[in-house]
């Protein structure tokens, strides 16, 4: 009688010997008859009394695996970096790891998320979800490119939200049609201003005497216009700057601290922003038109058009001064006004842009050296020699902005604290002036509707008596 086989060796009846189990198979047990399939997700060599474990967090990748080759990352992992690609780890967020054996060069990614290279493992989500589709590759949308699939194409641009369109589509003709009518109602603007300084100087200058006599008749419009023009200063003016500056600060937080606002909430008030920071470009962009322009010309323009403008004002201002005139004094005013009205509106803008300059983010990019890209455009690298030439003009543009104009407000607010105090108290007089006006309009329709209420009276009283008399007739 033969002798029974050995762990991992069966006999069949018509064999005569016992034969090694082969690859995929094995056999625990002596004097089988035959060998089991091994176990799921394990690997069997030839003549294996055992199926053999993968090692942790492996798994094979076919049902009959003869060796440890075969082996891969079981499923929601995937293999580390290196040849026996023998660790690891749990798939990042953003990713599709849902059959075994996904490596980190073949890490496929979810439509929305953006990796720098195939050898990076940091995932990141892309503030436009639209323009990532994912895949292996990590590919951009038509018309994207760059690091989070946030930089617009030759040929396409921003429209806010880190969303781009096609320059043909009709939109750049048109946004360049409404800047030209902006500049152009802003030149119309100016120039009705000072027409209308003009014209009321003279009609103070050239009054006769058959204007007094006309007094009486215009005393009730003077007085309406006086009323409206305190409330409008009291209430609606003040308002409007603290809604203002809100804006501002709110265009300015999330770039600040790096906050992603729901898309629809970014880019309303990234549109209200650019309006109310006064920006020099705005919601319209020129790469259409140049297609070499990059943030650097915001840059430029948002620090530097303003001081020519300012510059443009002070002289006006200084050569107005020197003619001695009331109308030229009027005039030099409405362009102090004017500058401030500028700096209180595009400081924060220029601010912006000036530190924008130094913010620079870092992006994982696996074997490869880490990328630098500039946070307010990603297209910009921060390693370049031209954007050192940059932050060397943004630090001349500080000296320039948040500090100089900051000392120059104190300057200008000590030289005139005499004129503040007495600003101060023209603003107690005319809340007071428009208390007495409103007190007044009120006890004159309190009169009227007391006198109403008398005539209202008297005519009851007379139906009364025809009643009567009627009843006795």
């Amino acid at each position: 009688c033969p002798s029974p086989c050995q762990p991992g060796y069966s006999r069949a009846v018509a064999q005569p010997a016992c034969q090694p189990c082969p690859g995929g198979s094995y056999q625990s047990r002596s004097g089988a008859a035959s060998c089991e399939p091994c176990d799921r997700g394990h690997f069997c060599p030839p003549g294996a009394a055992a199926s053999r474990s993968c090692g942790r967090l492996m798994a094979a990748q076919t049902a009959n695996a003869t060796s440890s080759a075969e082996c891969a990352c079981m499923e929601d992992f995937y293999a580390v970096a290196g040849p026996a690609r023998s660790q690891c780890a749990v798939c990042p967020l953003g990713t599709d790891c849902s059959h075994v054996g996904s490596t980190l060069e073949q890490l496929r990614l979810q439509p929305g998320f953006w990796r720098a290279t195939k050898s990076s493992q940091v995932i990141r989500g892309c503030p436009n979800r639209v323009a990532c589709l994912g895949g292996q590759a990590g590919l951009c949308a038509q018309g994207y490119e760059g690091a989070f699939c946030s930089v617009c194409a030759r040929g396409w641009f921003h429209t806010g939200a880190a969303r781009c369109r096609h320059c043909g589509d009709g939109t750049a003709p048109a946004m360049r049609a409404v800047a030209v009518f902006a500049v152009v109602l802003i030149a119309l603007g100016l120039v009705a201003y000072v027409g209308l300084i003009c014209k009321a100087y003279q009609k103070r200058e050239t009054r006769c005497d058959s204007a007094k006599a006309k007094l009486s008749l215009m005393k009730r419009a003077k007085r309406a216009v006086k009323l409206f023009s305190a409330a409008f200063k009291v209430f609606v003016w003040s308002k409007m700057k603290v809604l203002v500056t809100t804006y501002q600060l709110l265009g300015l937080l999330g770039v600040t601290y790096r906050i992603d606002w729901p898309e629809a909430y970014q880019e309303v008030v990234q549109e209200v922003s650019s309006v109310v920071n006064l920006s020099p470009i705005g919601p319209l962009s020129p790469r259409c038109d140049l297609p070499e322009w990059n943030w650097y010309y915001n840059l430029i323009l948002a620090t530097l058009f303003p001081l020519v403008c300012a510059a443009c004002a002070q002289v006006a201002r200084v050569l107005l001064m020197t003619r001695r005139t009331k109308l030229c004094d009027e005039l030099a005013r409405a362009c102090s006004g004017f500058i401030s009205g500028l700096v209180f509106l595009v400081f924060p803008s220029a601010c912006n842009h000036i530190f924008s300059v130094f913010n620079c983010r870092r992006i994982d990019a696996g074997d490869e050296p880490d990328w630098l890209r500039l946070e307010a455009d990603l297209s910009i690298d921060c390693n370049n020699p031209r954007h050192a030439a940059f932050q060397a003009y943004a630090g001349v543009m500080v000296a320039v902005w948040p500090v100089g104009m900051i000392m120059m407000q104190c300057c200008i607010f000590w030289r005139n604290r005499h004129g503040l105090r007495l600003m101060q108290v023209a603003e107690e007089e005319h809340k007071h002036e428009l208390q007495r006006l409103v007190i007044q309009h009120s006890a004159a329709l309190q009169r009227e509707g007391d006198a109403l209420a008398g005539l209202a009276a008297l005519e009851n009283k007379r139906r009364e008596m025809c009643d009567a008399h009627l009843m006795r007739t």
